[in-house]
């Protein structure tokens, strides 16, 4: 059975009424400076809130949004399909991929275990800044920049940058 689309469209816009505030997602496709034809791995895509701002920002490229459940595949694939949107979803991530977009998921995964990557955006909950609202995680499962460094040995940190509520960070495979 097919996802009825015009229901999905109004649950994605009441997600993004509640999280662009915070999550600031025209921000995050800025500071991200895609050049348009590479692919993005968006591991943990969820709803799929950033891998369909990530397509529409790659004109000549594509984005492999990873995720485990059904359902929310399920959903991105049909809104994808519907947009016309270049996202390719799959339960896994691939053994290798030039860029990694991670969003609100280090509690769900060890990025250690992600694919190999040279660049990788990490986007969390700060545990110093996070406010306690049902949509922040609890401060036991929140990572420090340092924590996620250390779960990418043999990368640094080129960038960091602060949203409301949490940290986005850059890192690279040093040379």
């Amino acid at each position: 059975m097919s996802p009825n689309v015009e229901l999905l469209e109004l649950a994605l816009r009441d997600e993004a009424r509640a999280r662009d505030p915070w999550q600031r997602p025209e921000q995050v496709i800025e500071w991200l400076a895609l050049r348009g034809e590479e692919t993005v791995v968006d591991l943990g895509a969820g709803t799929g809130y950033f891998s369909y701002r990530i397509a529409r920002a790659l004109p000549r490229g594509k984005v492999l949004a990873v995720e485990p459940d059904a359902e929310l595949r399920a959903l991105i694939q049909a809104q994808a399909r519907h947009h016309q949107l270049p996202i390719q979803v799959e339960a896994q991530a691939p053994a290798a991929a030039e860029r990694v977009f991670a969003c609100n998921m280090l509690r769900h995964l060890n990025l250690g275990q992600g694919p190999e990557c040279d660049h990788w955006v990490v986007i969390d909950f700060d545990p110093e800044r996070a406010p306690e609202l049902a949509e922040v995680p609890p401060r036991a499962h929140l990572q420090t920049i340092a924590q996620v460094e250390a779960q990418l040995p043999g990368h640094r940190r080129v960038i960091t940058r602060a949203l409301p509520r949490q940290y986005y960070l850059e890192l690279s495979r040093q040379a």
